[in-house]
Parts: C-alpha cells; structure tokens; sequence
C-alpha cells in the first residue's frame, strides 16, 4: 500500500514554491525528502508538521518502484544550488550532514545512532568546520543514553534531547476496543524468511511469526493479533495458516493510531538492540497500551516507569501477555499509569519544546 505523506502544518512550502518565496519571516529552516514509495520518517514528519516557526521545504519523489535513489541525488543538488538562499535564514535543522552549509545555528537530528567510528569521525569534522565558520553546531537525540555516548567519544557539540513521541488524536472521536482482547505489532515493513527485509534487525518478524503469534494464540484462543505495516509475501503465507490475525497494511500515523486505540496490548517482539530511544513505544503509549516488550535500551522507558512488561525470553514473552489478558485489574493499572506518563510526549507538545531550547542559543528571537 502506497501513502501520499502530505504536511498539514502552514509553514510547510514545496521546493519549487520556496524558491520564489521572497522575504521569509521565519529565521530557521527544514528540507525533506518525501518518497513516493517508501515509508516516511515516523519521528521526523510529525515532529516538525507541529512546529510553529520553522519553515518546512520538502521535496517530493515519485509514485514509482526504484527511483528513490535517482531522486533523492536531484534534492540534494537542487538543495546545494540554492546554497544562498539558504544562507539567509540563522537555523538549520538536518537530517544529514552532508546538508551542512555552515549556517549560523546547525542541528543535527541524531536519531538513529550506529556508534560507529565512520560516525564519530563525520561529527568530528563537522564540528572542526563550524567551528572554522564561526558557526554553531547542536545535536538533536533522543534519551541519554545516545548524550552519554556522545559524551565519552568526546564530540564537541551541545546535545538536546528531544524524546520520542506520539501522533494525537481526537479523544471524542469514541474509538471503541475490539469485541475480542486483541494484541498489536505496528511496524513500516513486516518481513519474514526471504522477504526483502526478514533479515533486517528492525523490520524482520522472526521471532513475532515464529514463536510469539502462535504462542498466544495456541494458549488465548479467544485473542486476536493485528499486524499494521506492510507484511511481506513470505510474511503473508505463514499468517495466512493461522486463525485470528488481523493484517491492516501500511497505513498514515493517525489511522495507526486509531487502530492502537481499538486494540489492548502493545507488542514489540524485536530482540536486537540498537541502544537508542523507539519511536513505536511511544505510539503504543500514546494509545495508552500497556506493553510486553524485551529488556533493552531500546525500551528502557517501559521498565524505568513500569508501563509493561520488559522480559528476557520467549517463555517470559508469552506469560506477561496472557498475565494482562486473564487480570483486568493489572490490565487497568498499567493503562492508567500510561495515561498519567504519556502526557509530555504528544508531538505537539515535544515540538514546543524543541523549538524552545533552539531559540535558548539563537541571540536574535525576532
């Protein structure tokens, strides 16, 4: 299933639009890439499309397989060609530091860390050249464990953490829990055996397909598994031979939120660690889910403010979810706990914070 991601913010402007664009009021400013085919930053979009004074410029690909790369080569020289113009703003957010033009105020989105010393040594040299320019560089993650790291390699920027978060919606559109306890995995890409990404240590569904489905399931024959994301072919032959799997495809982040909604617990199978904060924990907090998850630094939050389950096998994986099926009261502690936490943690609310501690080092809030 093919998504047109569109802005809704006002601010948002299509490159050919921004370059006619004259006298701009807003001092900072934000390129996008948008595919036309592939899933679309789940942190990044809703993030900035509640900003309220920065300029969103984004660039569109095409509805068709393959050209990604192609396009996403014409951004970036159409970006660099208008090199000026993007000179006249003070704040540039960036998703990549090949984007740097040494612009007074730079930050750089780190939300996806490698750890890598290829990447210690690109923000090193991005820092040796700001500093050259005169100019100033921040760093833009999410939990601190990534500014711990940041800080033990030594890297010579400031950091802001600016937490993962969750896309709202109406409360009085009276979303309704499904008839049947139904247990949720939401992810852009569900791959599995020879799908293009079963391997991929994000996307693949190894371990969701083969222990975690059937297992509660063959114990909880009254529950139900709803899959939202693109569920690859091999993915979609080993579910078709189980009862009760419920497949939504990709869908936009307000119709996954609602679909959370209906559901009652959040699962995230995945056991490889990346050490970093994951932006679906928070979607499943923000539809007040409790959550049966691994114990990793990807999913600290759960553990650190008990709003589920953070286990260390598959046994333990499959007991924590039948535990919140068959006690209503522990089920109802967690969701309640859930809804006092979450509140810091709508976009809206972390785009207002964002924009906040930028405008700490920018001298001139005009």
């Amino acid at each position: 299933m093919s998504l047109k991601t569109a802005f809704t913010n006002t601010n948002a402007l299509s490159f050919s639009k921004w370059l006619f664009l004259r006298d701009d009021k807003l001092k900072s400013i934000v390129f996008f890439f948008i595919s036309g085919k592939n899933a679309t930053s789940p942190r990044f979009f809703p993030l900035f499309n509640e900003t309220q004074n920065t300029r969103i410029v984004y660039f569109r690909g095409p509805n068709l397989p393959y050209l990604d790369k192609l396009w996403l080569k014409s951004f970036v020289i159409c970006y660099k060609l208008t090199k000026r113009k993007v000179k006249r703003y003070e704040i540039l957010h960036l998703f990549s530091l090949e984007m740097s033009i040494g612009l007074n105020f730079e930050y750089y989105h780190l939300d996806d860390p490698t750890y890598s010393d290829r990447e210690i040594n690109k923000l090193n040299d991005w820092a040796e050249a700001m500093e050259k320019k005169g100019a100033v560089g921040s760093i833009i993650c999410t939990c601190t464990f990534v500014e711990n790291w940041l800080r033990t390699v030594n890297v010579k920027f400031k950091t802001i953490i600016i937490e993962q978060g969750f896309s709202s919606i109406d409360i009085e559109e009276g979303i309704k829990k499904n008839e049947k306890f139904s247990y949720v995995y939401s992810s852009p890409y569900i791959h599995y055996g020879r799908d293009k990404h079963g391997n991929h240590s994000t996307w693949g569904a190894g371990n969701l397909i083969d222990f975690i489905i059937p297992g509660i399931l063959g114990s909880l024959p009254g529950a139900q598994i709803h899959l939202v994301g693109d569920v690859g072919r091999c993915a979609k032959k080993t579910l078709s031979k189980l009862d009760s799997v419920v497949m939504h495809g990709r869908v936009d982040q307000i119709t996954n939120q609602r679909i959370l909604r209906s559901c009652h617990v959040g699962l995230y199978p995945r056991k490889h660690d990346h050490k970093r904060s994951v932006q679906k924990i928070y979607e499943y907090l923000g539809a007040n889910l409790p959550v049966v998850t691994y114990d990793l630094t990807d999913t600290e939050v759960i553990k650190t403010n008990h709003l589920g389950f953070a286990v260390v096998n598959e046994s333990e994986f499959l007991k924590a979810s039948y535990a919140l099926y068959i006690n209503s009261d522990l089920y109802l502690t967690y969701a309640k706990r859930i809804e006092d936490f979450k509140q810091p943690y709508s976009w809206k609310v972390l785009a207002e914070k964002m924009e906040k501690k930028v405008n700490v080092c920018f001298p001139r809030n005009s």
